[in-house]
Formats: C-alpha cells, sequence, structure tokens
C-alpha cells in the first residue's frame, strides 16, 4: 500500500446461522482503519440575508420570475433566455437598498420591465440611474 491515508476495503465475514449478522459487521469495522480515522470536520453554517430572501420570494410572487445583469453599456441581459433588451426597452425601478451579510456590502434590489412584458429583478452593487 502506497499511501496510509487512502480508504482500505473492509471484508465483511458471512455470518452464521443463529449469530447477529449485525454484530459480526460492527466487530469487523472496529478493527478495520475506517474506524481509527479522524472524523470529517462540519462546515461552517453560512446563513443567508433574511430580508433580501424575503424580498425576492415577494417580487418572485408578483410575477418578476426573470433574472437580468447590467451587459456592456447600454443593454440588460435575461439570464434564462439570454435576451438583450437595450435600456430604451426595459423600465428599471429601484425598489430597496439592503444589506448583504454574505459579502458584507449593500445591495441595490430594482425590478425590470420591458416592452413585451417580461418582468424579472435586477440586484445590483450601485444604484442603477437612467442616463
Amino acid at each position: 500500500m502506497e499511501n496510509s491515508r487512502h480508504l482500505q476495503a473492509v471484508r465483511l465475514r458471512p455470518h452464521k446461522l443463529g449469530s447477529n449478522p449485525a454484530s459480526c459487521e460492527t466487530a469487523e469495522l472496529e478493527n478495520s482503519s475506517i474506524a481509527r480515522q479522524k472524523p470529517v470536520r462540519a462546515y461552517k453554517r453560512i446563513s443567508v440575508n433574511s430580508a433580501l430572501t424575503r424580498q425576492l420570494i415577494a417580487l418572485h410572487f408578483r410575477g418578476y420570475v426573470l433574472d437580468f445583469i447590467f451587459a456592456e453599456h447600454r443593454f440588460f441581459l435575461c439570464l434564462q433566455n439570454n435576451l438583450l433588451y437595450d435600456i430604451g426597452q426595459v423600465r428599471v425601478k429601484l425598489v430597496s437598498q439592503i444589506f448583504d451579510s454574505l459579502n458584507k456590502c449593500y445591495k441595490y434590489l430594482h425590478t425590470i420591465e420591458s416592452e413585451n412584458g417580461d418582468r424579472g429583478i435586477f440586484l445590483s452593487d450601485t444604484p442603477y440611474v437612467e442616463t
């Protein structure tokens, strides 16, 4: 065996009639190297911003189901249908400013409505101002 840190296969002995098969497996596992390994550390629990989550869910219920990002200097890109919208084709409204506890900064939540009826959400680090 090249590296002792690799897991070793555990061979289970067939149990005899009348004996408890679980006890045979347990005894075999206790003697194996798997039982001697250190337990895996638990991951640090990450909490999400509940205020941001609540607002996003509320907007989804109101029909704002698409997600937009600002692409280049004159376009919004819809991530679901991959369509580009010129800034003249959409109406952007600032909904709120919320502190994002994961990134430790403020986020600006906008709604976007296009001329063809698509409605979605635009989340950014700075407020969108039409030029």
